[in-house]
Parts: structure tokens; sequence; C-alpha cells
């Protein structure tokens, strides 16, 4: 557990709280969308690395990870 987590963000509670928030909101799309995915390989075959790419840059914009492509042959 990190106490100076909000800190370390250079954020307050509620901003930090609302930013929680809205990701959780991503993540959960992000799972129903590779749900569909699993039953119906031809829809959103491509969606799931772009959200690791775009959710990499917008949670920690600067970290170095690179491309992050997932084959999911």
């Amino acid at each position: 557990m990190n106490n100076n987590h909000l800190k370390e963000r250079g954020v307050g509670y509620f901003k930090h709280l609302k930013g929680a928030l809205k990701e959780a909101f991503r993540c959960g799309i992000a799972l129903d969308l590779l749900l569909i995915h699993s039953i119906f390989p031809c829809f959103f075959d491509k969606y799931f690395s772009k959200y690791i790419n775009e959710t990499q840059k917008r949670v920690n914009p600067k970290s170095s990870w690179g491309d992050t492509t997932i084959d999911m042959e």
C-alpha cells in the first residue's frame, strides 16, 4: 500500500477519484469488447492492443513501454 500515491502523482483525492473512475469505465468497455472478440474473432480484432497503448499513454505518459501490440492468434 502506497500512502504517498496522491503526492507522487501530484493530484488531490477528488481529481484522482474522477480519473480512476473514468479509467475503470474504459476498462469495463474494453472487457465487454474483448469478450465479444473471443466469441466472434472478426470483431474488434485490433481494439485491445490500441486500448493498451492508449491507456499506457494516459496513465503514465513518461514511460517507455514502446509498442505493446498483442498478436491474439
